[in-house]
């Protein structure tokens, strides 16, 4: 999309009592800009502003700017949280943020006559000092002061870090409102009017669950892509596993797409390759860019059903179960299922290295059987059971939000249960790990709010000591690779690789 071709829809987040003449200036900025202004002056004057309310404004938003000036603001009855610190890590992960935070001298000043005015502040000092500091962190952060000719200049820096914003891989490529007559929506309407290409766009955007899920975490995963395929490209062609198999899951998508940048384009490493995958990502990733020899495993269409765009047998869909609230065995029929595959498996692909993912890996669920990598549907359930049992090598790829993310009943399915624990199966099957982490340089952790949890989770799971002392319990002790990739803003991403002993005897340590 050409950058000047497109409008945002803009979200200003602040205090009301204290910053009415700076976000006016923010606004005008933003209209100036030819963008979309939206925030809780726009709103009717009879909105009370909830939850629901701010992310139905929130949510279609392509940027966030916070004003942080010396007041905390109102306090959201059902958090111990402001609206306005609130809003801001419903955005953390989602869109870039711009802040714009008062200058310490100022503020300092001004923090006082807050609290004198507003003896509710001062309870408030600490969580305005933790959201300062959030929002210094941050890339795109400016401090401004109260002053008459500095607000005015307030536009200009607000403009220009839109600008920013604009030039940099933040910004999702479809972000923001498009002219009738731009070159793209012309693109859109000349394969639409092509009945064959408007075919597979209607069958692709049935798949609506895979866009949510790749622009989770996106450094991380393509971090442990990388760092995978520069780490264990020797190793793998040393012992001979040039026939992949990519699993499903918008991580697997990433690995392919590093498969293709590290190994293939990098080292000329093209037509030695048998693939095999039931995501459609990499399947059309992989057709289109690459001359390898790429197909489905099993022989079938994804799955209309599945949002994921997921391969699974057809007749899987007669023997589909719910969601069970207590461990079970599984029955017959599913392990019948199960053994057909594996025996697919075994015609298809002779002696394959798998690369798998997973919803979440539950570490300490109070119910044993429900530990382990869970799933969200129960055809997912029984291909992972075969491609995880089928005595070839399994890396099971997945960033730090995922180790540990509990199994939830009545909504996930375990891969594993009383008739193969996982704590049996990942001793006695070829297992590695690879997990990508993003951290603030320096060792101090990344505040942002990812997969429902709290800042203070996110951080404690991204860290990379965290990680290794979880794989080593988990019997994952010969480390491969502990590798970092610095990236934009002071970020650090980064991966580990460790496998259990099964693992290592099949692919040595390069």
């Amino acid at each position: 999309m050409n950058n000047s071709e497109r409008k945002l829809e803009i979200f200003i987040g602040a205090t009301k009592r204290d910053l009415d003449e700076e976000r006016l200036k923010v606004l005008q900025a933003i209209l100036e800009d030819g963008h979309i202004p939206s925030g809780m002056e726009l709103w009717s004057s009879d909105i009370e502003p909830t939850r629901d309310t701010i992310l139905n404004r929130l949510n279609p938003c392509d940027i966030h700017i916070v004003l942080l000036g010396a007041r905390y603001g109102e306090m959201m009855e059902e958090k111990d949280m402001s609206f306005t610190e609130w809003e801001y890590w419903q955005s953390a992960s989602k869109r870039p943020v711009l802040a714009f935070v008062l200058d310490g001298k100022d503020f300092e000043k001004a923090r006082a006559q807050v609290i004198q005015d507003d003896p509710n502040e001062a309870d408030r000092s600490h969580a305005l000092e933790r959201f300062r500091k959030a929002l210094l962190s941050k890339q795109f952060c400016r401090s401004f002061r109260f002053r008459k000719a500095e607000v005015g200049e307030l536009g200009r820096l607000c403009a220009t870090a839109i600008h920013k914003v604009i030039d940099s891989p933040k910004l999702p490529k479809n972000a923001g409102w498009m002219r009738a007559d731009s070159e793209d929506l012309k693109t859109g309407r000349e394969i639409r009017e092509n009945p064959f290409l408007d075919r597979v766009l209607t069958r692709i955007r049935q798949f609506s669950k895979l866009t949510k899920r790749v622009v989770v975490a996106p450094e991380s995963k393509q971090a442990l892509g990388k760092i995978f395929w520069k780490t264990m490209i020797g190793s793998i062609r040393e012992t001979g596993y040039t026939n992949l198999f990519f699993e499903s899951g918008s991580t697997l998508a990433y690995v392919s797409h590093q498969f293709e940048a590290e190994v293939l384009e990098s080292d000329g490493d093209m037509g030695r390759w048998n693939i095999r995958t039931n995501n459609v990502e990499t399947l059309l990733q992989l057709v289109l860019h690459t001359r390898e020899d790429v197909g489905r495993l099993p022989i079938a269409a994804p799955d209309p059903h599945d949002p994921y765009g997921a391969i699974f047998p057809p007749d899987w869909r007669k023997i589909r179960q719910d969601q069970s609230r207590e461990p079970r065995n599984l029955y017959d029929v599913e392990n019948k299922a199960i053994a057909n595959l594996k025996e697919t498996f075994h015609k298809s692909l002779s002696n394959p290295l798998i690369l798998a993912t997973t919803s979440g890996l539950d570490l300490k669920h109070p119910k044993e059987h429900f530990r382990g990598p869970h799933v969200g549907s129960h055809p997912n359930m029984l291909f992972k059971r075969a491609i995880f049992t089928t005595d070839s090598p399994v890396v099971l790829f997945l960033h730090a939000e995922k180790l540990g993310a509990p199994f939830e009943e009545g909504k996930c399915f375990p891969v594993f249960g009383p008739d193969l624990p996982w704590d049996k199966a990942r001793q006695e099957y070829p297992f590695a790990a690879c997990v990508g982490y993003r951290v603030r340089n320096g060792n101090s952790h990344l505040p942002q709010d990812l997969e429902g949890l709290s800042p203070e989770e996110t951080r404690e799971r991204n860290d990379p000591e965290r990680i290794k002392r979880v794989l080593s319990d988990l019997g994952f002790k010969i480390l491969y690779a502990e590798k970092k990739i610095e990236s934009e803003g002071g970020m650090v991403d980064g991966a580990i690789i460790a496998a259990n002993d099964r693992f290592g005897m099949l692919l040595p340590k390069h």
